[in-house]
């Protein structure tokens, strides 16, 4: 579990690296992954 939540923050700091301060990230997961992901974007 620790491992994927670190997935997931991993990504969206990349993302947050190269999207402009008014830029927007959509996101679709499944039932597995969605929880954990919201949680890292908090």
């Amino acid at each position: 579990m620790k491992e994927y939540f670190k997935f997931h923050q991993q990504w969206i700091s990349m993302c947050r690296r190269i999207l402009k301060p008014s830029g927007t990230l959509w996101v679709s997961g499944t039932y597995h992954s969605i929880y954990l992901c919201g949680f890292a974007l908090q």
